[in-house]
Formats: structure tokens, sequence, C-alpha cells
């Protein structure tokens, strides 16, 4: 994460907050925890319950302040991929964007792109997820193969400072291994609507932190069904996210389509707009 000039504004500061929080928090999990045992991971995608076309709107707050606004959209990609993008941004210019391409029947991560523009600066970062025999990225110094799982991403990051700056003060290029059951962590949104909705499930799997370098292993668990919801009465299922040492909540609709309602971080919270 970059530093915050002196003219953002609080509001401006809440959505960076916001966007990043969830991959931030996880590096004092890492630290903390890498002396422990890792538990047993697996692919968590069941049922995908989206398509191209499909977007939802969220309203963004810090306590009952409003900060911004989120949007969640699913595009066409490159040979039958899906891209995922989640945007947020707020009134005074600031906005996060991340868009990630993965394999439509897995959701599994090939390319994506993130780029945070403040007041102060635009940070822009690029991922190629390569695999072992195929060539998804053009780049011969890129070996899969070095790798236990054969998957390792490459990770480009450029600062622009004042972010109107056509070239970059601080480029960065670096490989990281993949491991078995990774998804890219600025999917998180879509990939937990894909989980099967039932009484005690519980899986542990893999998150790519492509902006900080780091994998992490998230906990997702369904605790049971309520009609209370932050936007109101809904039919919902209750799903506490575990990434950083803490509890993380989202509500999901019980039909098929799995609509994320609502989601708790940190203080932050994200609620669906009808």
């Amino acid at each position: 994460m970059t530093s915050q000039g002196k003219g953002q504004t609080a509001k401006g500061r809440g959505i960076r907050a916001t966007a990043l929080l969830f991959g931030l928090g996880s590096l004092l999990f890492f630290a903390a925890c890498s002396q422990l045992e890792e538990p047993d991971t697996r692919d968590i995608v069941e049922n995908i319950p989206f398509a191209a076309g499909d977007e939802l709107t969220y309203t963004l707050k810090d306590g009952d302040e409003v900060i911004g606004t989120t949007i969640l959209s699913v595009e066409d990609g490159v040979d039958g991929a899906l891209v995922l993008t989640q945007r947020s941004s707020d009134d005074e210019g600031n906005v996060d964007e991340a868009s990630v391409e993965v394999e439509a029947d897995t959701l599994k991560p090939i390319r994506g792109t993130r780029s945070i523009l403040d007041d102060v600066q635009r940070n822009v970062g690029e991922s190629c997820y390569q695999i072992e025999g195929e060539n998804r990225c053009d780049d011969e110094d890129l070996d899969p193969s070095e790798c236990d799982a054969g998957i390792v991403v490459r990770i480009e990051e450029q600062v622009f400072e004042p972010p109107d700056e056509e070239e970059p003060s601080i480029p960065r290029r670096a490989p990281l291994c993949v491991p078995e059951h990774a998804y890219d962590n600025d999917t998180s949104l879509f990939i937990w609507r894909t989980i099967a909705f039932e009484e005690d499930y519980l899986a542990n799997y893999k998150t790519v932190l492509t902006g900080t370098r780091r994998i992490q292993t998230v906990r997702i668990e369904v605790v049971g069904r309520t009609t209370e919801t932050p936007i109101g009465e809904r039919d919902a299922w209750i799903v506490v996210i575990a990434a950083d040492g803490k509890q993380q909540r989202a509500w999901f609709s019980t039909d098929d389509d799995h609509v994320m309602l609502a989601y708790q971080n940190e203080g932050f919270t994200f609620e669906l707009q009808d």
C-alpha cells in the first residue's frame, strides 16, 4: 500500500481502506500463523450463478456514513473466459478498480489488472498466471515448472505520482509461485457466491494477493440461515470468512442466484442496492 497524501479526503481514505482491507489484513495473519500447521485446502467453486452481463451495485458505508459505491460486474473474456470486475468509487474522484479474467468453469485466474486512483497518485498492477504446458503470458523467463503446483504468476506494479504522470516512478516486476486450490483475491466477492450453501459447510482455500505478493489461507463457513440482514428482512445464508485472524461476515440470498446481500469487513459494510 502506498502512503496517502496530505490532500486526500477522509472519504477517499475510506474508499481505499474498504477496497484493500481484506488483502492488507491477511499480512498480519500470515506472519502470526506462519509457524502453525497449514490446514487442508480445496477448490470451493461448486456452482456459478452468474454470467456475462450481470451487474450488482452496493452502497459502501463506514458505520452509518455513506462513503461511496461498489459495482460488481461480469463480462465475456477471451476464448470463453469471464472477466470479473469490482469497481469502488466516491464523489471525490477516488477509484479502486480490479478486473480479473478467469476460467469460466473454475473461476481460476488467468490475468488481472488493478488500478487505484486518488488525487495524489495512481497505482497500477498487472498479473498473468502461467500454467506449465501453456503460454498465457508470452514470457520465456516465467517458468511454472519450478513451482510445486506448476503455476506461477507474474506481477508488474507501477506507481504514477502525480496521477497524470506518463512514466511510473516506481516500476517493479516479480514472479510468485501459486499453490493448488488458489484464486485471485480480487475475485473474492464473486467466488463466495459459488460455494455449496448448506448447513455446517466449512472449507479452506488459498487466495493470491498480487498487490503484496502474498499467498493466504482463507477459511469460509456457512453458519446458518436468517431473515435479519443489514438491508432489512431477507431470507439469507450467513457466511463467516476468516482471513486475517478476525471474522468477516456476509449474507447471501437463499435462492439459486445466491446474490450477496451485504458484507461487513472490519467496520465497513457493502449493502446491495435494490
